[in-house]
């Protein structure tokens, strides 16, 4: 495989969104603090463009639009800047002909790929220089979806549901539509709630003073739900080559049979979450009869989301950045002995790994 796919390295993961030679369409955007002129209007934003001017912009319902003798409104910022600033313009196409050319083939780092944030050095020293982005601050709308928030879905019967997702009728293209939205609307769902038990439970057992009496093996259901836990090898060599395989003759098989949606017929598949998270890893998995059986799509009823769904498995609003997470009361790495410990264990694994 590396002669098609070479061995993913970290530098390769920032050199893809390295543009060094390309002058950055805006210097810097920050929300400004005042009262809302109109009780349509969010916020307002001072954004200092390329070439050195500054410009004030009202967040509102309908959009965007400008402050000042020259109002316009566009409901794309992007779209407005341009309209307002040819140096914006011409500096924003560049950037973008840059990103076509780095990537001409739609090929995203793997660790993009993998959902894995990379984060430098500076931001984790000076927190302050570093503020939540929009999709993970609520002053900005940004939230988890928060679907599984209320309990509501605890006891959802998820198999008869999937298996009536898979079900569903899907020989004309209206069909299809209908089915894959649906399938859409209940997979996020069910991904973000398998993602806050399973985060829940796991964070039970790393509570100071429990995580050395519990056993390895946890198991647990919430109504459909069966929630595995088990503690990770401190061995980072050892790899489950009997799953690895299993995997890849089941993806095999999955190609060859495929008709139209294989993700939504493997019911087995599309009901599984696997978290790792603190040391342990939860499996999620939806248990039940899952056995497909005749049905229209009027026999599964799953309300349409906020905005379309513009928040669904928005998985950057579900980080904790530890600088946040770890006060002074609750940090269980308050002493310098502790802290002395953890380091000594990291080095040792590390050191016992790499020599394997």
């Amino acid at each position: 495989m590396t002669a098609i796919h070479p061995t993913p390295r970290l530098s390769g993961f920032y050199d893809f969104f390295s543009f060094s030679h390309i002058t950055p369409p805006i210097s810097y955007l920050k929300k400004c603090d005042g009262e809302r002129r109109d009780a349509q209007d969010y916020f307002e934003m001072e954004v200092k463009i390329c070439n050195g001017k500054v410009l004030h912009v009202v967040a509102s319902v309908n959009g965007f639009y400008t402050t000042g003798k020259q109002c316009i409104q566009s409901h794309s910022l992007v779209d407005l800047l341009q309209q307002l600033s040819s140096a914006f313009a011409n500096a924003y196409e560049s950037l973008m002909k840059a990103f076509l050319e780095h990537n001409k083939f739609g090929n995203l780092p793997y660790g993009f790929r993998a959902n894995t944030w990379l984060v430098p050095h500076l931001i984790s020293e000076s927190p302050s220089k570093c503020p939540p982005l929009p999709i993970e601050d609520e002053n900005w709308g940004g939230s988890g979806g928060g679907q599984g928030l209320d309990g509501k879905h605890d006891h959802r019967e998820w198999s008869r549901e999937f298996s009536i997702l898979a079900s569903l009728p899907c020989k004309t293209e209206e069909e299809r539509l209908i089915r894959d939205r649906k399938a859409f609307l209940l997979h996020t769902i069910f991904v973000d709630i398998a993602v806050r038990k399973a985060v829940s439970t796991i964070r039970r057992f790393i509570h100071p003073g429990v995580s050395s009496i519990i056993s390895t093996l946890h198991e647990e259901r919430i109504g459909d739900l069966s929630i595995v836990v088990k503690r990770d090898v401190a061995d980072g060599t050892v790899k489950d080559d009997a799953k690895s395989e299993e995997a890849a003759q089941k993806n095999l098989l999955k190609g060859l049979t495929a008709d139209e949606n294989v993700v939504v017929h493997d019911t087995d598949t599309v009901g599984v979450v696997t978290i790792r998270y603190c040391g342990y890893t939860a499996v999620v998995r939806v248990r039940g009869n899952m056995k497909k059986m005749n049905c229209t799509a009027d026999d599964i009823e799953i309300d349409d989301q906020p905005d379309g769904g513009a928040n669904a498995l928005n998985a950057n609003s579900l980080r904790v950045p530890l600088h946040a997470s770890c006060g002074t009361e609750s940090c269980s790495l308050s002493s310098s002995l502790d802290a002395q410990r953890a380091r000594d264990l990291i080095r040792n694994i590390l050191r016992d790994s790499l020599i394997k």
